[in-house]
C-alpha cells in the first residue's frame, strides 16, 4: 500500500475488472447499464472472501454511498485480515467524523497513527496525526 492513504480503486488489480463508466457499448450499438462498481467488487469477494484489498474497496464504496456503518463494518474487517492495512484505519476515522462520532474517530485515528508507526509509514502517520490534531 506504501503512504498513499487515499489509494484509488483504479490500481491494475481493480481497473481491469471494473469499467470506469456505467455504460458499456458492445459492437451491438446498445448502451446497457452494467452493475455498479459496489455490486462488482461484491462480486469478486464472492471468490476471494479474505481479500483485504477488494474488502478495502467495499467499504471505501460503502462510505461514499454513506452506508457508514456498513462501511465501517468492513473497514474493521480489513484490519481483522490484515493488522497493518493504514489507510483503513485513516479511512475509519474520516468515517466516523462523517457520522459526528468524534470520540470514536479520534480512538481510531490514535490505532491508526500507532500502526502506521509501528509500519514505519511516516506519510500515513503524519496525515492521520494532522487530521486528529484538527478534530
Amino acid at each position: 500500500l506504501g503512504s498513499n492513504l487515499g489509494v484509488a480503486l483504479d490500481g491494475p488489480r481493480i481497473h481491469n475488472a471494473i469499467p470506469r463508466s456505467g455504460l458499456v457499448s458492445p459492437a451491438l450499438g446498445v448502451w446497457e447499464m452494467v452493475m455498479s462498481r459496489l455490486e462488482q467488487l461484491e462480486a469478486l469477494l464472492t471468490k476471494e472472501p479474505d481479500d483485504a484489498f477488494l474488502n478495502f474497496g467495499v467499504a471505501m464504496e460503502l462510505a461514499k454511498a454513506e452506508r457508514y456503518p456498513e462501511s465501517l463494518a468492513r473497514f474493521d474487517q480489513v484490519v481483522k485480515l490484515d493488522p497493518h492495512y493504514v489507510a483503513a484505519h485513516f479511512h475509519k476515522g474520516k468515517t466516523l467524523i462523517s457520522m459526528g462520532d468524534m470520540d470514536a474517530a479520534k480512538q481510531a485515528l490514535r490505532v491508526g497513527i500507532e500502526t502506521a508507526s509501528s509500519c514505519g509509514e511516516q506519510h500515513a502517520q503524519g496525515e492521520m496525526e494532522e487530521l486528529l490534531a484538527s478534530l
